[in-house]
């Protein structure tokens, strides 16, 4: 640590203790009660907050030892990897935010939520990612050690793979890629991801994000360990179909954050062909396009936003024409098949698919492709039926009919 780093955390070891001091006094006034003010709580929290801010600041800055400094040994084992992983990946922002707090004896802080929020350097600012540790903190000497840091069981909030393990980055124009260590040609497989981007955008009226993250897993297993430390709001596979990439995101209020895709490498690259959402004979690269055109389009997506639309779209988007299951849809008499079936935000089963891959080709070739993405990114905020009518002057069952007479005229 250097001279005018050390006189930094002096200075703020003074005002963390004057500040704690506070809080203690308020607490005492307060009285011997079994639950404190809110304002007393707050007033305990906010030495934790600048104890929080300016660890922040120092790993931001490089400096991993001074992050740890203010931890007790047991607490400073469970997040070496964490100071180590920011490191290696670079971070462009870092931020605390501390939650609920149970105030325990002598001013000790139990139960502590703490949302680590940050950002990737090269990624847009509103894709923040986030995790969350349970810390203990107690007043040791005048200032704050935290003795305690745990993972949270909540599902959404669990730590990344570089809070977990070694990482390797490697940036292309339009993606950085997180991989283990290990051999893998990450080149390779990105410059297969940036010829998708080319061929998707030229596609779209909507203005895509500037670099995507996706985490390149080099097998199965890996595959499962990424989606499981933050599992995808739309499940990697449906029925019997495989899952060979996923893109995700988390919906917090704002609009999707986390936006990522996972890529099993070792089922792209091979020659195979796999079954995958509702049909057969699939590429792994038709795949990962597929996936790549959801990741794309996630941040114009509402909560509510039907399956058939946006699985409609990312088969546009991937060039797909899925004319075998239309031709089934037919001899079938579209038994099962229909937009009053496919309620508002639920998964698609297998069939289905072909109906929305119609769905969507039917509304561009018809009305083009700038009507459909002012109909796609309106639903957020407007709802489906409102933008059919907005958009297309009709409701669901009027545009069953028409796709299904544009369907029969396909398969002739």
């Amino acid at each position: 640590m250097s001279t005018s780093d050390a006189s930094s955390l002096s200075l703020w070891r003074r005002r963390t203790a004057l500040a704690f001091a506070a809080a203690t006094l308020a607490l005492v006034i307060a009285g011997c009660t079994s639950r404190p003010s809110p304002e007393a709580v707050d007033e305990v929290r906010e030495p934790l907050r600048m104890l929080l801010r300016e660890r922040a600041r120092l790993l931001l800055a490089g400096d991993g030892a001074g992050y740890l400094a203010p931890m007790s040994p047991e607490a400073r084992q469970a997040e070496e990897s964490i100071a180590r992983g920011a490191l290696d990946v670079g971070l462009a922002a870092l931020d605390f935010v501390v939650g609920d707090v149970d105030t325990g004896t002598g001013g000790a802080l139990d139960d502590v939520e703490v949302d680590f929020i940050y950002r990737y350097e090269g990624l847009p600012e509103d894709n923040d990612f986030r995790f969350r540790r349970i810390y203990t903190v107690e007043p040791r000497q005048g200032s704050l050690v935290i003795t305690g840091s745990q993972p949270t069981a909540d599902p959404l909030l669990q730590a990344p793979i570089w809070a977990t393990g070694p990482v390797e980055v490697t940036r292309s124009p339009h993606f950085v890629a997180l991989t283990r260590p290990g051999p893998m040609n990450t080149e390779a497989i990105l410059d297969m991801a940036e010829q998708a981007r080319s061929r998707l955008v030229p596609k779209l009226t909507l203005e895509p994000d500037d670099a995507h993250l996706v985490l390149l897993a080099r097998d199965g297993n890996e595959f499962s360990e990424f989606l499981s430390q933050a599992p995808p709001e739309r499940p990697p596979g449906v029925g019997d179909t495989v899952s060979l990439a996923v893109a995700r995101g988390v919906n917090r209020g704002r609009g999707p954050e986390e936006r990522n895709m996972v890529a099993d490498v070792s089922a792209i690259v091979r020659s195979a062909r796999s079954s995958y959402e509702g049909r057969g004979g699939v590429t792994p690269e038709e795949v990962f396009q597929h996936e790549l055109a959801h990741l794309t389009l996630l941040r114009f997506e509402g909560e509510d936003t039907p399956g058939w639309v946006t699985e409609g779209a990312a088969m546009f988007l991937s060039g797909e024409r899925r004319v075998d299951q239309w031709r089934e849809d037919v001899q079938a008499g579209f038994s099962g098949v229909s937009l009053a079936e496919l309620s508002d935000g639920e998964e698609l089963d297998g069939k289905a698919y072909g109906y929305a891959n119609a769905a969507a080709l039917y509304l561009i070739e018809e009305y083009g492709a700038d009507t459909f993405w002012d109909f796609y990114q309106g639903i957020k905020t407007s709802g489906t039926s409102r933008m059919l009518r907005l958009s297309y002057k009709m409701d669901s069952a009027q545009l069953d009919d028409r796709i299904k007479a544009w369907i029969r005229e396909q398969i002739q």
